[in-house]
């Protein structure tokens, strides 16, 4: 919304900032990574962005006191190694009427090197295939940046640590939604990819 302060938790490059401000609202971006808040701040505007952790222990350092109309963890939460102080320094960077938006691979049909597709030959279907769910893991996940090799982790957590987690720090859920592909018709022979859902969405106000 028009002159909503919005906080941006483990933001990366500030990919989010160019929307919340194409809709009037005021950006600030938080990561723990000085070389993504770096890249971040190349691009002119107003936004702020500043180096902190957002799951340290006794809440986000932030040389700013005012409180945010809105929070989100923008495809950051499952980068996370503690998510419940993560989401407990999210409702404290909230005024009392704040809302929270966690954005995520959905963690029921996505799971890196848990999941994918197999092929049922005498059936004659392709179908979702996960090998894991309920057991919480850090999963390794290699990049190169550049010249380096970096190893970062993605962490998987069931659904209802999420939502044990927001109702922990204070949050109501208000809104889910799950978000699925749009690239296969269903006349397409792949078509069988638009019934999982690729991402979930999940609004939550502070109680």
């Amino acid at each position: 919304h028009k002159g909503s302060t919005v906080v941006d938790l483990g933001c990366g490059g500030g990919a989010l900032r160019e929307s919340v401000e194409k809709a009037g609202g005021v950006y600030t971006g938080v990561d723990k990574s000085p070389n993504m808040i770096r890249e971040a701040k190349l691009k002119p505007g107003k936004a702020q962005f500043f180096v902190s952790d957002v799951a340290r222990a006794g809440g986000v350092a932030l040389p700013v006191r005012d409180k945010f109309d809105r929070a989100t963890f923008m495809f950051s939460i499952q980068d996370i190694d503690n998510h419940k102080e993560a989401i407990k320094n999210a409702a404290a960077l909230l005024k009392p009427d704040g809302a929270l938006v966690i954005f995520m691979v959905h963690p029921a049909f996505r799971i890196p090197r848990q999941s994918g597709w197999g092929t049922d030959a005498v059936r004659k279907l392709t179908y979702r295939r996960m090998d894991r769910y309920r057991t919480e893991a850090a999963i390794p996940l290699d990049q190169q940046t550049g010249k380096e090799s970096v190893t970062s982790f993605f962490y998987h957590r069931p659904l209802q640590i999420y939502t044990d987690a927001l109702a922990a720090a204070g949050f109501t859920i208000t809104n889910l939604k799950e978000v699925y592909s749009d690239r296969h018709a269903v006349s397409d022979s792949k078509a069988y990819e638009g019934e999982f859902p690729h991402f979930l969405a999940i609004q939550a106000k502070r109680a």
